[in-house]
């Protein structure tokens, strides 16, 4: 078969603006209608068409074919859309430029007069058009084509009559329509065993007419049982099958098609007859043809044309000289010149891509019917005779059918020699899109990330603009933004480079849009790993909005059968995007479809959305965040092929929890962590409501009556529904249940609209009602068909709705990251004071906290909180009961996780050989205890003597790998785990004493110091936590005072206070001592990473202050997860710092003698390469002598050799100033 199908189509971003009520209805509308009809086939000439084995003609066009694929429809071309709004054809829709709107936000146009526009007419309109006929002539031109060949031997003479007679009894326009030997799966859009490479004699689609036609000869008889699965299938996909007996065709068919007309519905009648009222080139200039049809018309072939490049009938050549041949809609020159636009900016990023050919067009047809711009690498002239020699021939119609030839493809190519390509409408159902196989694209784009990164630093480089505005094409075509918002393009461009990253960006700064478009530009999917369900919901709903479809989320709110779909989607490649939970990576099964999709397609990218979940999740009561990246580097690989990148993304974390993060994930050098300025949130107003703890829920409602006074609006209707004008607002609870639960207090606000992780106590929900009931809540909330949500933290992360005015805490969260990104929900439309944040704070038994807080013994810290009575606890003493419940005690886990060693895993590897592996199935236990079970498992992980596991949810079970090691192995492993933390110096002193007289025993003694590392450091920093936020509250003057202690919080460290005394400040009021007194307060491994990451926040205030500069580079040297090619970076700035302020500093070569005395001790194989910078940017004398001095041991012959020549030529340099050589030759 020389034949392939695909599916496309394209609608304008325009429609999004309309603030019509009945706007949603008429976008899904929209969709379906364009999606129905966004088959088409390309019909290749010569044998099988099969693709090129050029490599990087493979990924071009895997990549074109990503972007162009990723919805049906998607949003179309944006120079195309701004073009077609600007036609003489649709004058009559009036609109207003989206940049100067939204000042310079979004890009595109708005619809200034939405109430002029008839939509439902537009809608009706454009879908009679999709059935219509070209014209009369291509009517009678398409009764006369003959079967094609390939069908001929499987017709009866019974289905000819059958053909021939249908005209007579309905019409010619409407035999046009009636398919032969379709196959049923084409009809249906799936495969079915049952039915495979079955086929219909007749079908026939306008409209909402679904007809099929069985004739039925003798041999039917047999087959009865099989006719009637068939029928029974088609049937169930909205088909009426209608069979015929093979005798009563040849005998009495007349009489079959009266009754059959006779029996039609009167809808029926009338969609047949409009079919022969008028014609599609009478439409042609009418809005719905110009808005609707053409858009999606293009696309469709820009899509062919990309399957021409990828199957080799496209040359790609210099030259490339191509005959169109428009039958009737004029479409595919302005494919040619998106495809060209998109081929252009692609090579602009990735250079060594095949080069653009220079396209000479000849077009047979009408004028398009919106201009195309004139561009260097495409000429179009238009022919009544076409040339006798191309390198192609494209003959494109809309209204042809697969298979037939055209009227003027039969007239002008009867002498042509060159291959034709045809592109025609695929009478089917069937989608055919889903991702293509290539190899990585390199992107070169270190040069525009080091650019971006300068910007902050004295040594600005300049950026690339043509590779800057190569990815603002793609921001402005794909995702309809204006520009960049801060630390945006730098991500991209790491992320395109394969650089793992950590990004923190405000909360509404647009991370998720970093790694949806660098995955656009990469071959293969992007995993994405939320926390929350609500989340994933969210994510994919913002996707769908700008035209994105092919994402899937495997959730709990999927129920069995969903979820096998949604996995078997996924391995096939028909999922872009795959959002999942964390705990999805520990599951058997989905392990295995990972391992199908990897051998087909890359994994380009792994997502950590809400990436400080790592910290303050995994420690906690989800210990698969703390697995992810060991999972991800094992799952998402294909063997023998690099790991995913790995990115994530958070909106707050604090050094604390930024450090943790790094560890836990891997993730070592500076430079993957990209900050923003401020973590300042302009938009945000703060309350903090100091109550009793009896008096909450009256001060609750209180706060809900102030708030029209507040925002200064109407008391009557400020909680009524507006569209996306309404007073969106939030109100977060602790518990799902009870009397501070959000079942209760949504009652309490006279509304039932709640959203909890934990299916409530009460009303009695099934688990799948429950889930049912959220997702209608969430998309009711997101899309304003409800004023307000009572939630847990379960729905605190991440969700994008612009319109959120307000939210309430009912008690506090439990850390600032917590409340900060809770609150982030509100005031995403970016406008100053526009979002009101509320606590409502109990301060209840402060001093009895502290006490409980600073008790060692949880036990007794549990027993002292049971023994307040709940209405007397205030907000710290609620949350310390939440996390008293998740670390309840330290002895506890350190024998629950030794007993789970020596009784059910150590038996089965006991009398194995060292390294021998076996697997153990365990339970969950009994209720909470699968999390107690779980974080026992993974710290025997950390130790080495659990490979892996998996968890079966339906079974309730783990399935370990257990491996026997040796003592000093457990040993070697607890001190790489402590390394990641802590100085080798603490490690070596803290491991020393561990037993290796014996495997229990050493698995004992470092199971007991991995856990007191836990409580010591993770639980402590967990504590002051929640101390911390509790203080904010109790400290509250003033909302610029709470902003200010939050930004604090989120943007300092221990050595920020002295840092920020030192901006602006030249190096000589600083000094060499001050910077000593830092460096010696420097501890651990953590303290470092702060130590670098103040630097790095205080010098993008003053990016040229020396001794700043100095610290940073020093801190970098001494910690051992920063890179080598960072502290050579750093030590080059400085250098290069130190040149430019060489003359106001009284000592420069004391500084840089001193970096080179750090560098030595540091990192003794970066010397030699810091002094031969020094040399070539400075290497002065003085230098010189003065090194010579301070090293008369050094042995490095380079150095030396440079060293002496520079002396050399100082002392030539100086003889020559002072006349020596004259007055030494006049001597002579």
């Amino acid at each position: 078969m020389n034949r392939i199908y695909l599916s496309a189509s394209a609608r304008l971003s325009l429609w999004e603006t309309l603030k019509n009520p009945h706007c949603e209805q008429f976008i899904r509308s929209l969709s379906e209608l364009l999606h129905k009809h966004s088959h088409a086939s390309i019909e290749f000439p010569g044998g099988e068409p099969y693709e090129t084995e050029d490599e990087k003609l493979c990924s071009l066009t895997a990549v074109l074919d990503k972007i162009v694929s990723r919805g049906n429809p998607t949003l179309a071309d944006l120079n195309f859309e701004e073009r077609l709004l600007k036609s003489s054809n649709l004058q009559e829709i009036q609109t207003q430029d989206l940049s100067a709107k939204t000042g310079n936000r979004l890009v595109g146009r708005q619809i200034e007069l939405p109430q002029k526009i008839n939509l439902k007419k537009l809608l009706t309109d454009a879908r009679e058009q999709m059935y219509m006929h070209y014209s009369k002539e291509y009517v009678q031109h398409q009764s006369k084509l003959k079967l094609d060949e390939n069908l001929k031997s499987i017709c009866s003479e019974e289905e000819q009559i059958f053909y021939d007679k249908f005209e007579k009894f309905f019409s010619i326009g409407l035999q046009a329509y009636l398919q032969r030997q379709q196959l049923i799966s084409h009809l249906v859009g799936y495969e079915d065993q049952s039915i495979k490479d079955n086929r219909v004699d007749f079908s026939l689609q306008i409209e909402n007419i679904k007809w099929v036609f069985e004739i039925d000869g003798e041999q039917h008889e047999q087959e009865k049982q099989h006719d009637r699965q068939r029928d029974s299938i088609l049937e169930s996909n909205g088909w009426q099958v209608f069979r015929i007996p093979a005798k009563k065709v040849r005998e009495n068919l007349t009489s079959w098609f009266n009754s059959f007309k006779f029996s039609l519905s009167s809808e029926d009648k009338e969609t047949l007859s409009r079919m022969d009222a008028t014609t599609l080139n009478k439409e042609l200039k009418s809005t719905a043809f110009t808005a609707i049809l053409l858009p999606h018309i293009v696309h469709r072939c820009l899509r062919a044309l990309i399957q021409m490049l990828r199957y080799q009938s496209f040359p790609v050549k210099e030259k490339v000289k191509i005959l169109v041949i428009e039958e009737d809609v004029v479409a595919i020159p302005e494919a040619i010149y998106q495809l060209i636009q998109l081929w252009k900016n692609i090579s602009t990023l990735s250079p060594t891509l095949p080069p653009l050919s220079n396209i000479t067009l000849h077009l047979v047809g009408s004028e398009p019917l919106v201009a195309i711009p004139k561009i260097d690498n495409l000429n179009i002239e238009f022919r009544q005779e076409p040339d006798i020699d191309y390198d192609l021939i494209i003959s494109h119609s809309f209204t042809l059918f697969s298979g037939q030839k055209g009227v003027k493809q039969l007239e002008f190519l009867k002498n042509m020699t060159a291959k034709t390509v045809e592109v025609r409408t695929a009478p089917i159902n069937y989608e055919f899109r889903k991702l293509q196989w290539s190899l990585p694209l390199t992107y070169e784009l270190k040069d525009l990330e080091e650019a971006l990164i300068s910007k902050s630093a004295d040594n600005l480089l300049p950026i690339s603009k043509d590779k800057y505005s190569a990815l603002r094409y793609f921001l402005q075509t794909i995702f309809r933004k204006y520009d960049f918002w801060e630390g945006q393009a730098r991500v991209i461009s790491r992320l395109l480079q394969g650089k793992t990253s950590i990004v923190l960006l405000p909360t509404g700064g647009g991370k998720s849009l970093t790694y949806q478009l660098a995955s656009l530009l990469l071959p293969g999917v992007t995993i994405v790993i939320d926390p929350l369900v609500a989340l994933m919901e969210d994510q994919e709903d913002n996707l769908r909005t700008m035209g994105f479809d092919r994402t899937g989320s495997i959730s709990g709110l999927l129920d069995t059968n969903q979820k096998n779909i949604a996995l078997n989607n996924m391995a096939k490649g028909v999922m872009y995007y795959v959002f999942i939970a964390p705990e999805r990576l520990q599951t058997e099964e989905f392990r295995g479809q990972l391992k199908t999709l990897v051998a087909q397609f890359p994994i380009s990218l792994a997502v950590i959305d809400e990436v400080h979940c790592v910290s303050e999740w995994g420690h906690d009561f989800r210990p698969s965040y703390l697995h992810l990246a060991r999972n991800i580097k094992k799952y998402c690989t294909r063997e023998g092929n690099d790991p995913p990148t790995l990115v994530g993304l958070t909106g707050t974390a604090s050094f604390a929890v930024l450090t943790d993060v790094q560890m836990e994930l891997g993730i070592k050098e500076e430079e993957a962590i990209v900050l923003p300025k401020s973590f300042d949130r302009k938009e945000f107003v703060f309350h903090v409501e100091l109550v009793d703890t009896k008096e909450k829920l009256s001060r609750l409602k209180t706060v809900k009556e102030s708030l029209p006074r507040i925002f200064r609006k109407n008391p009557q209707t400020f909680f009524d529904l507006h569209g996306d004008r309404t007073n969106s607002g939030l109100v977060f609870c602790p518990h799902a249940s009870g009397k501070m639960g959000v079942v209760y207090i949504a009652s309490v606000l006279g509304h039932n609209h709640f959203y909890s992780g934990k299916t409530p106590k009460w009303p009695k929900f099934k688990e799948d009602e429950y889930r049912a009931y959220k997702i209608r809540v969430q998309k009711d909330f997101k899309h304003n068909h409800i004023q307000e949500i009572v939630a847990t933290k379960a729905f605190g992360m991440g969700i994008d709705k612009p319109n959120i005015r307000y939210t309430i805490h009912y008690n506090i969260p439990h850390s600032v990251e917590a409340f900060y990104q809770e609150a982030g929900r509100a005031g995403r439309d970016g406008i100053p004071n526009s979002a009101h944040c509320f606590i409502i704070y109990s301060d209840n038994n402060w001093e009895t906290a502290e006490d409980i807080l600073n008790e060692p013994d949880h036990r007794i810290s549990s027993q002292k909180i049971n023994e307040i009575e709940r209405n007397d606890r205030g907000d710290l003493l609620v949350q310390m009961w939440l996390f008293f419940k998740t670390y309840q005690d330290r002895e506890d886990e350190k024998l629950y996780a030794y007993e789970l060693w020596t009784n059910d895993l150590y038996p089965a590897v006991a009398k194995m050989k060292i390294n021998a592996t076996n697997t153990v199935t365990l339970n969950f236990g009994e209720n909470d205890e699968r999390v107690k079970r779980e974080k026992a498992i993974f710290r025997l992980v950390i130790l080495g003597v659990v490979e892996d596991y998996s968890v079966d949810w339906r079974l309730q079970t783990f399935k370990v790998q257990v491996k026997n090691i040796t003592p000093i192995e457990i040993k070697e492993h607890s001190k790489e785990y402590l390394k990641k933390y802590k100085f080798e110096g603490y490690v070596e002193a803290k491991t020393q004493d561990i037993s290796l007289d014996s495997q229990n025993l050493a698995l004992q003694s470092t199971l007991d110091k991995l856990i007191d590392f836990v409580y010591d450091e993770i639980v402590t920093k967990r504590k002051q936590a929640l101390r911390t936020m509790a203080e904010l509250c109790r400290s509250f003057k003033s909302s610029e005072q709470f902003r200010d202690s939050i930004l604090a919080y989120l943007q300092e460290s221990e050595f920020s206070d002295i840092l920020k005394k030192w901006v602006n400040l030249p190096f000589d009021q600083i000094g060499l001592d001050k910077i000593q007194e830092v460096l010696k307060k420097v501890q651990d491994l953590e303290q470092v990473k702060r130590l670098v990451g103040t630097t790095r926040r205080v010098l993008d205030e003053d990016p040229s202050n020396i001794g700043l500069r100095y610290l940073s580079t020093c801190a970098r040297a001494r910690s051992a997860t920063e890179s080598d090619s960072s502290v050579q970076q750093e030590s080059r700035t400085l250098i290069i710092q130190i040149d430019n302020q060489y003359g106001g500093l009284t000592d420069p070569e004391e500084i840089l003698l001193a970096l080179i005395h750090e560098i030595d001790k540091c990192r003794p194989d970066l010397a030699s390469i810091v002094i031969e910078m020094i040399l070539r940017e400075i290497g002065t004398r003085n230098f010189v002598r003065k090194f010579l001095e301070s090293n008369k041991e050094y042995r490095n012959q380079v150095i030396i050799k440079m060293l002496v020549t520079l002396l050399t030529a100082e002392a030539l340099k100086a003889a020559e100033g002072s006349q020596f050589y004259q007055i030494l030759s006049k001597g002579g």
